[in-house]
Order: C-alpha cells, then sequence, then structure tokens
C-alpha cells in the first residue's frame, strides 16, 4: 500500500530551526547523517522518522544539531563519499567531520515499516503503524560507538499500539513517539551530571523543599527536567555515592544555575545533606553532592 506521507512542513521548520551559527559552543556538537532504511521502508518515511529523531534531540537542547544536507562545511566530505571505496574509508571521514568542527557523528537506520488494518464490528477500518529503528552515536576524535539503540513499536516490540481511522493518523501517532524513545535515549546514555549547591536551600519540617544545581542553559537543562539527588558516604576513607531523592527543575536561572523543587524523598534527602554536612570541609570539598540527570517520563529512584 503506498503511503502518502506530506513532510514539507517538517521540513520547512527543520531548515529555520538548523541553520543557525557554526560556532563551537559548550554543547557537543553532533553531524547527523542521512539514515539508511530497508527496501520495504518508504524513503518518505525514513526521512520522516529521521526528523522527528532531530526534532526530539533539539528539543532536548542538549547537542548542537548539524544537519548533513543543510551544512556547507561538509561539501568537500560529500563529494568525497561519491565512491563505494571512499565509502570504506571511516578514518578519513572522521578526519573530515573533526576538521569542520563536529564531536559525535549520529546515524540510523530504519528497519522496519507496516501498516495493519483491522475492522470494527460495525466494519469501519482501523489502521496501525508498527515501526522499528535504530541510532547510533560515534566519537569524531576516536572513531568509536559511544551509544547505540534500536527503538521498536509495535507488536514485535512489545509496545501498545493504538489504531487510526486513517493510514495518515497512524503514521503521525506512530513518529510522535520518537520524542518520547530520545528522552529516553538522552537520560540513559548521556545523563547530565551537576554539582548541587550546599547552601541557600529550603527546608520545612525536617524535610528538604528546594534547592540550587550548578547546571543551566549552557549544557540545555530545561524547566520541568528531572534529576536524582547523589549524596556521598565515606566510610573507613571510601567514599560511595546514593540516590536518595528526586527533584525537578522550576526555573533556570543563567548558564550554570538553575533551582530546583525536591519531589521525592524529602525527608530521607535532609537526614542524608546533614549527615554530610557534619563532614570536614577538605572532604566536603574533594566529595561534593551531585545530581544526575534521570527521565521526565519516570523516576529513577
Amino acid at each position: 500500500m503506498k503511503t502518502k506521507i506530506t513532510i514539507l512542513a517538517v521540513l520547512f521548520s527543520l531548515i529555520a530551526t538548523f541553520a543557525f551559527a557554526q560556532e563551537k559552543s559548550a554543547k557537543p556538537r553532533v553531524f547527523v547523517e542521512y539514515f539508511t532504511y530497508t527496501s520495504d521502508v518508504p524513503d518518505s518515511f525514513a526521512e520522516l522518522v529521521r526528523e522527528y529523531v532531530m526534532n526530539g534531540l533539539n528539543e532536548a537542547n542538549r547537542f548542537q544539531l548539524v544537519d548533513e544536507r543543510l551544512d556547507q562545511s561538509m561539501k568537500e566530505e560529500l563529494e568525497r563519499r561519491s565512491t563505494e571505496a571512499a565509502m570504506a574509508d571511516q578514518k578519513t571521514r572522521n578526519q573530515t567531520l573533526s576538521a569542520a568542527g563536529h564531536d559525535f557523528l549520529l546515524s540510523g537506520k530504519v528497519i522496519k515499516y507496516s501498516i495493519s488494518i483491522s475492522k470494527l464490528d460495525d466494519g469501519t477500518p482501523m489502521y496501525t503503524c508498527l515501526m522499528s529503528y535504530s541510532i547510533s552515536v560515534n566519537d569524531v576524535a576516536t572513531s568509536t560507538t559511544v551509544a547505540t539503540k534500536t527503538f521498536d513499536h509495535g507488536a514485535l516490540g512489545g509496545f501498545l499500539t493504538l489504531s487510526y481511522t486513517s493510514e495518515q493518523e497512524a503514521v503521525n501517532a506512530a513518529v510522535k513517539q520518537i520524542k518520547k524513545d530520545m528522552v529516553s535515549f538522552l537520560s540513559n546514555e548521556f545523563p547530565l551530571e551537576g554539582i548541587f549547591v550546599p547552601m541557600d536551600y529550603a527546608v520545612k519540617g525536617g524535610k528538604l523543599q528546594s534547592c540550587f544545581i550548578e547546571l543551566g542553559t549552557a549544557v540545555g537543562v530545561n524547566k520541568n527536567d528531572k534529576f536524582s539527588l547523589l549524596i556521598p558516604t565515606v566510610r573507613a576513607g571510601r567514599v560511595t555515592y546514593k540516590e536518595v531523592a528526586e527533584m525537578k527543575v522550576e526555573e533556570v536561572i543563567d548558564e550554570t544555575l538553575s533551582g530546583c523543587k525536591v519531589t521525592k524523598n524529602h525527608k530521607e534527602a535532609y537526614e542524608a545533606l546533614e549527615a554530610y554536612l557534619q563532614l570536614d570541609e577538605e572532604t566536603r570539598t574533594q566529595y561534593p553532592i551531585k545530581v544526575k540527570s534521570c527521565s521526565k517520563a519516570g523516576s529513577i529512584i
């Protein structure tokens, strides 16, 4: 069945989003390749998956994304890869990417695409879009894979699938799941880590209510991002970090500071904090309280 997928609006918005200045920033610079796809996947659907992956990563504001389609600095690389021999020359390819200022290379493959049709009791057809895709991130400097993940949406992946009254609605619903995929991917593979500010925090009734963390816009922190609070314990000269609470960003103040509200384990957090403050200053300086990002979809505590 031929699928009619309109992607002009998506492409237009992405051109505006990704055609930004090419200066080196604090955020890692990620070059996004064209995705490959299997023979049963329409090229328009493969492109749509790629655009939604980029949208999801861009919204997280953790990387400086560079679209292969729009990046003029990679014109030489695109021309060099015009032969089969060049395609296999990974070392030269990475050198070109590095020279253009890229830190990582993101590639992807759309593995599965199908539309299943069922009927309601009254005979009305219902459509479900099943898809599977993978993404991989490689460190340009070391030519090593730092993260890879396959996402399945449909019967094989065990995900709950919903049916819709049109094929287009089913396709739209499927690709919208990609945003959640990217949140999970970043949380698991590229968690943010920072320092808890051990002052100016709020306590009420023996419970930690709010605090500040040394993370902000410079690393892509956004309002409602979730973090775990990790407090060190020192025993016999050994230090272990334990996740004792969860917090949510209420205000991103500047490049390196955000205000958070504690959302879980308020009492445990305060008790652990009080115990930590009993340590000598040298130990506290050497082993600060840390925070680590966790998925917006749910707690890791």
